[in-house]
């Protein structure tokens, strides 16, 4: 596990440099950087190169936003913040349903980015998470 402690904890400070995510502890609240470096070795655990390159890939390429209160409020800030107008040639409908009514403690979210042909040419995403304590 020695050997993988010196391939990831770069890439962690790697990636809290790239979005500037919070790395100094405070008395009852580990920051996000010293989350990942607690997490990431047990998540590696046993996994061969390829799977440790595609988590370390999603870590490079995935946000990761804590935001205190859970409301739409600050979802729809996270949405136009990571994707703001990207698919301006599309118009979309907006989905009302009971799912969507309710703010998740954490969500996972994606859209596709659409050229003028209507092909998907890759995507953007990132992380939520909301404070619980």
């Amino acid at each position: 596990m020695e050997n993988i402690k010196e391939e990831y904890l770069p890439i962690i400070d790697e990636i809290c440099e790239k979005y500037e995510y919070n790395t100094e502890d405070k008395p009852g609240n580990k920051s996000l950087g010293t989350i990942l470096k607690e997490i990431t070795p047990i998540m590696l655990e046993g996994r061969s190169l390829e799977d440790r390159e595609l988590f370390y890939d999603m870590l490079r390429n995935t946000p990761i936003e804590i935001i205190d209160t859970a409301n739409s409020e600050n979802v729809n800030y996270l949405h136009n913040k990571h994707y703001g107008d990207i698919n301006k040639n599309v118009i979309e409908e907006k989905n009302v349903s009971a799912y969507n009514r309710r703010v998740a403690p954490g969500a996972y979210s994606t859209k596709p980015i659409i050229d003028d042909d209507m092909k998907i040419v890759r995507k953007k995403i990132f992380y939520i998470s909301y404070k619980t304590i």
